[in-house]
């Protein structure tokens, strides 16, 4: 039997290999914070070229971020009621908004302003943040407690999350 024969199905194998310990690594690199977890710490620029270091929000009190794209249609329907959560709780939970896009604030400011949105926004060009945090789905909204834990996560916009995130934010400035 020819050498050759034998190479192919060994270059399949191969493949098949490489390509399951992808997902599994994808899986792990990818996995998406629960409740009681430790919170990834990050560090950012926000709009203004100014860096944001999670550790030192959380020493201050507790912090809520939701990451987004410009042109997502569900981040359009949730980044309003994320502003009403903002204007109702902002005096005592941080909120940033974390957006992905490769541009930059150059692109994600003008969209959450569209929007009239003014809560801060962090860019995270190269993902490295929403990598964290585990991010598949957007937006992805998670509220870290000041000892570091997450105390809510959710990914998709769903009017019912809206009300939870705003029970958990209640519940942190009772």
């Amino acid at each position: 039997m020819p050498a050759a024969a034998f190479r192919e199905p060994m270059k399949t194998t191969v493949s098949l290999i490489l390509f399951i310990a992808l997902c599994i690594s994808s899986t792990v690199l990818y996995a998406e914070l629960k409740q009681g977890d430790t919170a990834p710490s990050f560090t950012l620029r926000d709009s203004k070229n100014r860096l944001v270091l999670s550790k030192a929000v959380i020493q201050q009190k507790p912090l809520l971020v939701s990451f987004y794209f410009a042109g997502c249609e569900p981040c359009k329907k949730e980044l309003p009621e994320m502003q009403k959560l903002f204007e109702k709780h902002g005096s005592a939970v941080a909120f940033y908004l974390v957006s992905t896009d490769k541009e930059g604030a150059e692109v994600a400011v003008p969209f959450v302003q569209k929007l009239s949105v003014t809560i801060p926004v962090l860019c995270d060009k190269y993902s490295d943040a929403a990598k964290g945090f585990g991010v598949t789905k957007y937006p992805t909204v998670v509220i870290i407690g000041m000892d570091g834990t997450v105390l809510f996560a959710a990914s998709g916009y769903h009017e019912e999350t809206i009300a939870l995130i705003d029970q958990v934010l209640g519940a942190l400035h009772q």
